[in-house]
This record gives C-alpha cells, sequence and structure tokens, in this order.
C-alpha cells in the first residue's frame, strides 16, 4: 500500500484538511509537524501521488500575471486516506482488545511480548499477524 510512507500520509491529510495547498506551503506545514524532506524528496512523493491518482496538480494565478502550482486531494485520495484512518483505528482498538485478553490467547508472556513489539513496528499488517498467530495457536497440536 501506498500509504506505508508516512510522508504520504502527512501529505495527503494536509491536502485533506486544505482545499488545495502550493508546494511552499505544503512543505512549510511539514515542517511545522516537524517532518524535514527536502524539495526533490518532497516532488518526488508528490509526483508519486499523482500517479497514483491520489492527488491532482493545476496553476493558478498568482502575484503580476504568474501562476503558482497548487495540489488538491482527489475523491480517491480521499478515500485511500480515509481507508488508511479506519485501519488504524481498527488496529488501534484490536492491540487494546487483545492485550486485555492475552492470557487467553498467548498464555507464554515471551511470545507475546514478542506480537506486541511487531506490531508496534508494522501497524498496517498486525491484524494479519495476530490471526494467523491466533490460528496457529489455536490449530496447533496441544501437548
Amino acid at each position: 500500500m501506498i500509504l506505508e510512507d508516512k510522508l504520504y500520509v502527512y501529505i495527503l491529510t494536509l491536502l485533506y484538511i486544505s482545499d488545495e495547498i502550493s508546494f511552499t506551503d505544503l512543505q512549510r506545514e511539514l515542517e511545522k509537524l516537524g517532518v524535514k524532506t527536502t524539495k526533490g524528496n518532497l516532488q518526488h512523493h508528490l509526483d508519486k501521488l499523482k500517479e497514483k491518482g491520489f492527488i491532482e496538480k493545476h496553476y493558478v494565478p498568482f502575484f503580476l500575471n504568474k501562476r503558482k502550482v497548487v495540489y488538491k486531494i482527489t475523491d480517491e485520495g480521499m478515500k485511500i486516506l480515509e481507508e488508511f484512518i479506519k485501519e488504524i483505528t481498527y488496529l488501534e482498538k484490536l492491540i487494546n482488545n487483545v492485550s486485555a485478553y492475552k492470557c487467553v490467547y498467548f498464555p507464554y508472556e515471551e511470545l507475546w511480548e514478542k506480537v506486541v513489539k511487531e506490531a508496534e513496528k508494522r501497524k498496517i499488517e498486525v491484524h494479519d499477524m495476530l490471526k494467523e498467530i491466533i490460528d496457529w495457536y489455536f490449530n496447533s497440536e496441544k501437548v
């Protein structure tokens, strides 16, 4: 999924809350959030998002008959960002709920700690990872 890179999430979120935003303003807003990126790296990420159809780029009138480039999130971009937010919300609830019942699913503390650490590292895949471990646990031969 393209949103595995945090910078994509930041860009889409800023475009989601803004009607449209210029490259310079986008870079400034990212810096306010503590996200350091070069102009080249930001442009690369914007090009990738545009290529995927998540954002659009157009020109608006600027000072003294000049034009400036602005970016706007597309319906597809809104959809992917909303899906990402739902996924993260779901995973957060899943982690919190499973934590409460860890003794039922994972009687071995060491295994549980590994799952939690791995889940924190790879939030996107945590539900698949937990499902796999739970399936393995309940389907394996018990001693």
